[in-house]
């Protein structure tokens, strides 16, 4: 897996036309039009979780903008030649994956619950003038059965990766097969498309209070089917 040889001296390029422009639109100058829907300096963050009644999935995407993506290229471009190659893909992929999970707290009446990674990918959708955008998607799963899903549950998730950064922030709780949901301050639906499309009606507000959530779960109920998305 390599990237366009033009890939890193494009993205310098950009970084530098980006940086005037938006120093002249902060000077008075008209607005110049975004490729990102949230605009170049955001970074946003999704989160679905999953109950079942012996597993937790959570789904998490991260996906960053032109700007900070080509300051994450330093990180991944280790031997500044301007590719990603597959021995620098698969040393940042993992160790990123990591990082972000380390930031990442859910529990059960208190009980934190470890997550395995079962699937992650990284991408580089193309932004604006071709700049590279970064999207990570982790697929992590973990056990309830040390906590139970018996009688009333109090579920807790925090993320607190990118806490100060703007940009879109959505958390989604669904219940699964013999678990109830009860009550929550997170939605059962997302708006986004697991930030595939962001929807122009949320764009000037978008979800950025939902860093965390709480639910209250019973064991109950026939629900769907937990699990993951088949699109990365």
């Amino acid at each position: 897996m390599r990237q366009n040889k033009a890939f890193y001296r494009r993205g310098m390029f950009l970084l530098t036309a980006l940086l005037v422009l938006f120093s002249a639109s902060s000077l008075g100058s008209p607005t110049v039009a975004l490729a990102h829907p949230l605009g170049n300096f955001t970074i946003n963050r999704y989160t679905r979780i999953e109950v079942g009644a012996s597993q937790i999935y959570l789904t998490y995407v991260l996906d960053m903008a032109e700007i900070p993506t080509f300051q994450e290229m330093a990180r991944i471009d280790l031997n500044k030649d301007g590719t990603i190659d597959d021995n620098e893909h698969s040393a940042y992929l993992p160790a990123k994956a990591d990082e972000l999970i380390d930031k990442l707290y859910l529990a059960i009446n208190g009980v934190q619950i470890p997550m395995a990674v079962e699937k992650q990918t990284l991408v580089f959708p193309p932004g604006l003038a071709g700049a590279p955008t970064l999207r990570i998607s982790l697929q992590l799963l973990g056990s309830v059965q040390q906590a139970g899903i018996q009688g009333s549950q109090d579920l807790y998730y925090l993320d607190s990766n990118y806490a100060q950064r703007i940009g879109w922030k959505e958390i989604v709780v669904r219940p699964g097969y013999g678990v109830s949901l009860l009550e929550s301050t997170a939605p059962t639906h997302d708006k986004s498309d697991e930030l595939r499309n962001y929807p122009r009606d949320f764009l000037s507000n978008p979800p950025t209070n939902v860093r965390r959530s709480r639910s209250l779960l019973s064991e109950a109920g026939r629900a769907r089917k937990p699990g993951f998305s088949r699109h990365p």
